[in-house]
Parts: structure tokens; C-alpha cells; sequence
């Protein structure tokens, strides 16, 4: 169990955070901010990390590299079935948070521009990846 979350410690975290910002009570997140849909952005930018990252781990540890399309579709799919389940739970569980629809495709429209990101950018980084102090 402890080499799996060191393998994927990355994607561990990033899911931590996640979790702790969709269940925790904070304020209207609009105030004093200008940008239409900020919230939807917001969602947009967290499953879209989550993918990638998880894209990245998937990469570094099964092939030196290499994006291979069942990676891209695990990523793809456990980062929106989180998006998913934690606006259920929002909506269903917690007084002080409501679930949205638009919310889910946000979280979904992220994760899937997060493993398009990933596609050209991870061979990279892996490579980088392996060539720094973390990889030791």
C-alpha cells in the first residue's frame, strides 16, 4: 500500500486538496472577483490537474514515458467519476454546499483537457522527471 501512494504521491495530494476544498464550508467564491463563471472555471482547472497528474503518474511509473491510451482513459474516467461523486455529495450530504450539473461538466470538460494537455506535454516532463534529484 505504501509503494503505491509513493508512486502516485502526486495524484494522492492533488486529491487530498480536492476533497478538502469540495467538502469544507467557504464563502461565495464570486465575491469581489469579475470573471463570469469563476466557480465553473475553478472546477474546470482542479479536474483538469487531477487528470493530468494522474496521466503523469501513470507515465513515469508503467512505460518511461509513454502515454498510452488505457492510461488516457483511467485518468480521464476517475477524475470525472470524482467531479461526479463529490457533487452528489455536495448535493446530497452537506447542508452547506449544493450539487450542480453544470458543475459535473465542467469537472468533466476539465479532465478531458487536462489528458489532451497531457498527451503532448507528459513524455516530456517524464523525461525530465527522471533526469532530476526526485526520480532517485
Amino acid at each position: 500500500m505504501s509503494n503505491i501512494l509513493i508512486r502516485y504521491i502526486f495524484t494522492f495530494l492533488l486529491s487530498l486538496v480536492i476533497i478538502f476544498l469540495s467538502v469544507f464550508p467557504f464563502g461565495p467564491m464570486e465575491a469581489g472577483l469579475d470573471v463570469p463563471f469563476a466557480d465553473k472555471w475553478v472546477h474546470f482547472a482542479m479536474y483538469g490537474a487531477m487528470s493530468f497528474t494522474l496521466l503523469f503518474d501513470f507515465s513515469k511509473n508503467h512505460n518511461s514515458g509513454k502515454v498510452k491510451t488505457n492510461h488516457i482513459i483511467i485518468s480521464l474516467m476517475l477524475s470525472a467519476s470524482l467531479g461526479g461523486i463529490m457533487e452528489l455529495i455536495q448535493g446530497y450530504f452537506l447542508i452547506y454546499r449544493s450539487g450542480d450539473w453544470i458543475d459535473v461538466l465542467a469537472n468533466c470538460l476539465g479532465a478531458a483537457m487536462g489528458v489532451i494537455s497531457g498527451f503532448f506535454c507528459i513524455p516530456t516532463l517524464v523525461n525530465i522527471y527522471n533526469k532530476s534529484f526526485f526520480s532517485k
